[in-house]
């Protein structure tokens, strides 16, 4: 992939400088920074719009730290009533 840049990080930093921005090298591909920069392209808009993040931590995942949830155990039901008819085979 490094062969397929059509700019440098070098120009993309200076670039990001000259136009008082802040450079992320990103890559969807190997999901690189990817979450980093919407957090912090949010946390951008709420502080020009004066409105406090809910959250203030700096974990782009916050469900990285949870447990993980247990699968429910299966219902079992028993058969009680022995007079329900069973069905016969649709094929001799």
């Amino acid at each position: 992939m490094e062969n397929n840049r059509r700019v440098t990080v070098n120009q993309g930093k200076e670039y990001a400088e000259q136009n008082g921005m802040k450079f992320f090298e990103t890559s969807a591909k190997e999901s690189k920074n990817v979450s980093e920069i919407f957090l912090h392209l949010t946390k951008v808009i709420l502080k020009k719009n004066n409105i406090s993040p809910l959250n203030t931590t700096e974990n782009p995942n916050p469900n990285q730290n949870q447990k993980p949830k247990q699968k429910p155990k299966p219902t079992v039901i028993k058969q009680t009533d022995t007079n329900i008819p069973t069905k016969k085979p649709c094929c001799p």
